[in-house]
């Protein structure tokens, strides 16, 4: 799967990186009543793009993630990760500008990226930073998660916003937990938090056997250490 993915830059190392799919969404969200937020979820205004939302430096100092799961929205904060970098000799291209490449391991997985100091700014997507110019390029060794810049609008004046919406606070343990029983079991989670059942039917019409199991995913998240 593959979304575009927007990552806003502001002053003081403060930064967005969300969904751009989902920017009609943010004005639906910043503009309504709960009912109105619901109505909108229910006629499916608010399922185009991917819901994680990462803010750095939001509070200082700390990264705030958002997510929407199933019908509830999650927030957690923990401190602004510390990436410890190993600059490479290698080098590319992205978007005309000359890139040096850095790699780590952060969280489970070895992250090799591409950085132009021509933008001298210490972010990049997702929760990577911390080198001297923006990371433009990035993947993990499996190739499983990879992230490239398409395009970069210099003098953008739509603001920074987080959505007006009853955060569930958490950890990022305990997001990674709801998110694994929701990715694994959909039916049995979305009558558990909703209180409303849901009738699964094959084909024929008759109830699908085995609707309500757990399933095995077949790929694992951005972070190999939630299960920890």
């Amino acid at each position: 799967d593959s979304d575009n993915m927007l990552l806003q830059i502001g002053p003081d190392g403060l930064s967005k990186f969300s969904s751009y799919k989902n920017l009609t969404v943010d004005s639906i969200l910043m503009r309504s009543t709960q009912e109105q937020i619901a109505d909108a979820a229910i006629e499916g205004k608010l399922s185009t793009g991917e819901f994680m939302t990462i803010f750095k430096n939001y509070p200082a100092g700390r990264l705030t993630h958002t997510e929407k799961i199933c019908m509830d929205w999650f927030r957690y904060d923990e401190e602004m990760p510390r990436l410890d970098w190993e600059l490479t000799d290698s080098v590319t291209t992205v978007l005309g500008y000359e890139c040096q490449g850095a790699r780590c391991n952060f969280r489970g997985r070895e992250w090799t990226v591409f950085y132009t100091e021509d933008i001298p700014l210490m972010d990049g997507p997702w929760k990577l930073h911390g080198l001297p110019g923006l990371i433009m390029k990035a993947s993990d060794e499996d190739g499983h998660y990879t992230f490239e810049c398409i395009g970069i609008k210099s003098k953008a004046d739509r603001p920074i916003t987080i959505y007006k919406v009853p955060f569930n606070k958490t950890d990022r343990k305990g997001y990674y937990d709801t998110k694994h029983q929701w990715d694994t079991n959909t039916y049995a989670y979305y009558e558990a938090t909703t209180g409303e059942h849901v009738t699964v039917l094959d084909a024929n019409g008759n109830p699908l056997a085995g609707a309500y199991d757990p399933i095995e995913l077949s790929y694992d998240y951005l972070e190999l250490d939630w299960r920890k």
